[in-house]
Parts: structure tokens; C-alpha cells; sequence
């Protein structure tokens, strides 16, 4: 029976004391507590204090977003040969399915233990504009210091199957997400054009404030004069991941896929780190420049530039762009994709 009330629950992995917390609606991860070596725990992800706010998370924080993350040019595209029409709710575009997709509707627990639970959601054919059927599952397991996010698609009929998850991390105190230092493994992004759509063109990262490579505060270089930054008040772009043997992840692949690190970060404390691994092609890394929402939990009010996203997905506009790696999920087809947010003390 379809789920219409607000649900909370909790898994934990009983060796390290990693816990996370969900509700229903949206899939949502809306806590994450991660052990320090002092014995107590820190909560590195934003939300609310009442899971019935989730209901208005026009923030996206912590959510499922699905059948497709990111922007969609045009808030329309083509497959096999036939045109579906998406709300505009991002200017002229489409973004993150639009404003009444999955990260904005109840989700079934369809199975919960002491370390996994799964949600799981169906869209018929044409919601949102989107052909369907398409069922999505997305499994949160905890794993030593490790969050594992699964995704499963099954479709009835060709569609698009594009999930992420937008949880916004601050590993230290409010207001130190410019001292964070980031490492983001890409030689290039997708650079957008004013209203943050790519266009197919790829650019070299080297000399330019998207070099991440080496590592680097997020606040070095983020209000450089740079149109793209300036055009994105902040990060909000797409990075093409180094998928080189260096960076694989063995321990994190399943059956059918390889997964490799796409990022670290180190808090400004210096004490708590996080990894980030995928099988995803892109990034999209986001320092939260339009964030405004009073009564966080604590009652902290989060502002722009007080956390950021590492949204592990397939490119922007993919769906215009055919020489990009497709997210279409074809009718009889089940497709996965596993994220990996893992977490270690320095």
C-alpha cells in the first residue's frame, strides 16, 4: 500500500558506530552521524530538526533525486524519435525532474535491517513528463565508516535513469565550509553556459579556479573573476572523473560494477576526512550558493556557502549531447549505480 505518512528510521553499523537516519518522503537522508576518536560523534549533513519539514525541501537536502538529477536543456528531449515536454523549473530548463518529481513523494520501505534499509518508488508512464513505467529502488547501507547508496532502475519501456543523492556536507563548524580542503579527481569539466547547460564542449581544468587535483581550500578561489564562477555565484559544475586504475576501489565494487574515488575532503579541523567513490562518469560539486533556510537542525539557520554537494551522476544535458555517456535505461533492462561517502579520522 502506497505510503502518505512521514516515517523515520535509523540504521547503524554496530562496529563503528556509523548511523544514519532517513525519512520517507524523498528518500531522504537527513542525518549522518559519524564517530570521532573522543568517543562522540558528529552529524555532517544538513536537515531539519521535524521530518514534516521535508515535505517543503526546496533545497533538495538530502534527497533522492530521480528519474534524472541535474538540468535538462530546454525542459524537453528526444528519445527514439519521439519528444517529451518537462516543467520548467529552472528558467527555461528543467531541473532534477522538476518540482513534484521523487525527491518531492513518498517512497515505500520495502526492507529494513540493522544495517541496510531500501526505499522504493514507481512512475508511471508520463510523469513529470518522463516515459515510464520506471521502478527505482535505493538501498542506504552502513559498512564500517563507510554510507553505501545503491540504485536500481527497471523500466517498461525506454526512459531516463539519472539518480543522486544531494545531501550538503559541512564536516566542521557552521560557516567552515570555505576551509574545507577539497581534492576532486578530473581533468576537465563540462563548462555550462549562463543558464548552467552544457553544450557538449569540454574544458581543461589546469590554470583555471576548477583545478582540484592537488587539493585546495574550496574558498581559495571560489569568487575569482572567472565567468563561470561569477555566473554560478560559487561551484555548480560538472567534472568529468578520472576513471584511471590509481583511483579504483576493489573494495567497494559489486558483481557488475567498478567503482573509483571521485573526491576527498579534509575538514578544516584537520581530524575527519571523507571519500568519495562511484561508478557514476561525473561530479557535480556545489557549494551551495542559493542555500537559504532558517531553523535548521540545532536551529541553525543555513545560508549560502555554509556546506556543499558532491552529486555523483551522469553529465547536464547528457540527453542533447550524444557523444556523453547516455543515461537511458532501456524497457526489460535493470541498471545499478552505487555511491560510497566514506569517512576516516587523520
Amino acid at each position: 500500500m502506497k505510503q502518505t505518512e512521514m516515517r523515520s528510521c535509523s540504521i547503524r553499523d554496530g562496529q563503528s558506530g556509523l548511523s544514519a537516519v532517513f525519512v520517507n518522503w524523498g528518500a531522504t537522508l537527513t542525518a549522518l552521524q559519524v564517530p570521532l576518536p573522543d568517543g562522540t560523534s558528529r552529524d555532517v549533513v544538513l536537515g531539519y530538526e521535524d521530518p514534516e519539514s521535508y515535505r517543503n525541501n526546496v533545497y533538495y537536502l538530502g534527497a533522492t533525486v530521480a528519474p534524472c538529477a541535474n538540468r535538462i536543456g530546454g525542459a524537453a528531449f528526444t528519445l527514439n524519435g519521439k519528444q517529451y515536454v518537462l516543467e520548467k523549473n529552472d528558467g527555461e530548463n528543467n531541473l532534477h525532474s522538476g518540482d513534484h518529481a521523487l525527491h518531492a513523494s513518498f517512497w515505500e520501505v520495502s526492507s529494513q535491517s540493522g544495517d541496510q534499509v531500501t526505499f522504493s518508488a514507481d512512475c508511471p508512464d508520463g510523469e513529470n513528463g518522463f516515459p515510464g513505467p520506471l521502478h527505482v529502488d535505493v538501498t542506504y547501507r552502513v559498512q564500517g565508516n563507510a554510507l553505501l547508496i545503491d540504485y536500481h532502475g527497471a523500466a517498461g519501456q525506454d526512459t531516463v535513469f539519472n539518480p543522486t543523492n544531494h545531501s550538503y556536507f559541512c564536516l566542521d563548524e557552521p560557516g567552515s565550509m570555505p576551509e574545507h580542503i577539497l581534492t576532486i579527481y578530473a581533468d576537465q569539466i563540462t563548462p555550462p553556459d549562463a543558464g548552467m547547460i552544457p553544450d557538449g564542449t569540454l574544458m581543461e581544468v589546469t590554470g583555471t579556479p576548477f583545478d582540484f587535483r592537488a587539493g585546495k581550500k574550496i574558498g581559495r578561489q571560489i569568487d575569482e573573476a572567472d565567468p563561470l564562477l561569477m555566473d554560478a555565484h560559487g561551484y555548480d559544475h560538472n567534472f568529468l572523473l578520472n576513471r584511471t586504475e590509481d583511483l579504483r576501489a576493489p573494495e567497494y565494487d559489486t558483481a557488475a560494477l567498478k567503482l573509483y574515488q571521485a573526491a576527498e575532503v579534509l575538514s578544516p579541523a584537520g581530524g575527519l576526512a571523507m571519500d568519495v567513490y562511484t561508478d557514476m562518469p561525473c561530479m557535480q560539486f556545489y557549494t551551495a550558493n542559493w542555500l537559504s533556510t532558517p531553523g535548521g537542525k540545532g536551529g541553525v539557520d543555513y545560508t549560502p556557502r555554509s556546506s556543499f554537494c558532491l552529486e555523483t551522476q551522469f553529465s547536464p544535458n547528457a540527453l542533447h549531447i550524444p557523444a556523453f555517456a547516455q543515461p537511458v535505461i532501456r524497457a526489460g533492462e535493470d541498471v545499478y549505480h552505487r555511491t560510497v561517502y566514506a569517512f576516516r579520522n587523520r
